[in-house]
């Protein structure tokens, strides 16, 4: 019996001395693991948190000349001195920029057609006559005629990227060549009965016939032809499209005008 009684005391003394005072398991009395074998679940390290990974940083976006493209002026175009003409390129820089004209033949500096060009611009419109002095300067002077290469230059970058354009010449307005088309009557018929011309054009009527004629056009007061002379019709006033002239009074007379 007072073996018993012994025993039972050792017992109650370690599971007191298991606990805190609060109760709960006291966490130095906990046995250490055997060597080889994995800690329980509450004595393991917490897995480490990891930092969202972090943006990658924006790198400077420079146009590289092999992607931009100058579309127009195109090759031997021929832009006449004081009327409006585009000048453009295939899509947008991304930072701002200039245009400038380099004469083809010694590849000179003309001047500068634009001093600041947008970050999303890809086309200007120039009046082929006017040019400043320097890349900063107001000052201004007047193209001349000759053969020309447009640049247009984008800023940042070492060195600087730069597109340019076949070269193209500037002429004289009175140097513009106009076509001439002839649409020829005899015996009562048009030769040809179908034509294509080009907006601006002329076309001459040439009235092979021993009569006179009046040639019709909707919209228009009728042309008179007298016989053995012409009469030239600038096209210039129509607008592409599909033309019929004709004659009221011989039905035969009649051709279809194609303006493109």
């Amino acid at each position: 019996a007072v073996a018993l009684v012994i025993t039972i005391g050792v017992v109650v003394s370690n599971n007191t001395n298991n606990q805190a005072p609060n109760g709960a398991i006291n966490p130095e009395a906990v046995p250490s693991p055997l060597p080889g074998t994995n800690p329980p679940p509450s004595a393991q390290t917490p897995p480490p948190t990891t930092s969202p990974a972090a943006a990658p940083t924006s790198v400077p976006k420079y146009p590289p000349s092999t992607t931009i493209k100058i579309t127009a002026p195109l090759a031997d175009a021929k832009w006449v001195s004081g009327t409006n003409n585009t000048i453009s390129w295939s899509k947008e820089g991304g930072m701002t920029g200039a245009i400038y004209l380099v004469n083809a033949t010694d590849g000179s500096t003309a001047g500068w057609i634009l001093q600041s060009v947008g970050v999303h611009q890809t086309s200007y419109s120039w009046n082929t006559r006017d040019l400043l002095l320097t890349h900063i300067s107001p000052l201004g002077k007047t193209v001349q005629p000759g053969q020309y290469i447009i640049k247009v230059v984008f800023d940042g970058g070492s060195p600087k990227s730069t597109i340019t354009s076949a070269p193209f010449s500037i002429i004289y307005p009175s140097e513009v060549k106009i076509d001439t088309y002839t649409l020829t009557i005899k015996n009562y018929y048009f030769s040809p009965t179908l034509i294509a011309v080009k907006q601006g054009s002329k076309l001459v009527f040439t009235n092979n016939d021993r009569v006179d004629y009046k040639i019709s056009l909707s919209s228009f007061s009728p042309l008179v032809v007298p016989a053995g002379q012409s009469y030239t019709f600038d096209t210039s006033v129509l607008t592409p499209g599909s033309y019929n002239f004709y004659s009221e009074q011989y039905t035969t007379l009649k051709a279809t005008v194609m303006v493109q």
